[in-house]
């Protein structure tokens, strides 16, 4: 149970920390996570975020095809397999990540 309590105060934590983001954005703590690990580089596809975030498929999935929808990563297939898409960034991802990475880097301090 220990366990359970703590990992419901660290979501609590990451909510408020990034709760005026998800306001000014129009974004979920789950997408602004996607565009936070799309612009550090750590990797490019679905399976890429399911793996180091341990997001569950279906979380990622309604997060890729909500920021696609709202134009701020574009799915690119892959030119030798074609059950891969990569995930990439848009211009106008940019200030989103910009905010988070700014306010990861306060938290930091």
């Amino acid at each position: 149970m220990e366990i359970f309590n703590y990992s419901n105060f660290i979501k609590k934590i990451v909510e408020k920390a990034y709760s005026e983001i998800t306001k000014q954005y129009s974004l979920t703590n789950n997408e602004i996570a996607v565009i936070s690990y799309l612009a550090a580089g750590n990797g490019d596809t679905a399976s890429d975020i399911v793996n180091d975030l341990l997001f569950s498929k279906s979380h990622v999935s309604l997060s890729v095809d909500s920021l696609a929808k709202k134009g701020i990563i574009v799915k690119v297939q892959d030119e030798q397999d074609k059950k891969i898409w990569h995930l990439l960034l848009t211009e106008k991802a940019g200030p989103v990540a910009e905010r988070v990475f700014l306010r990861e880097k306060e938290m930091e301090d």
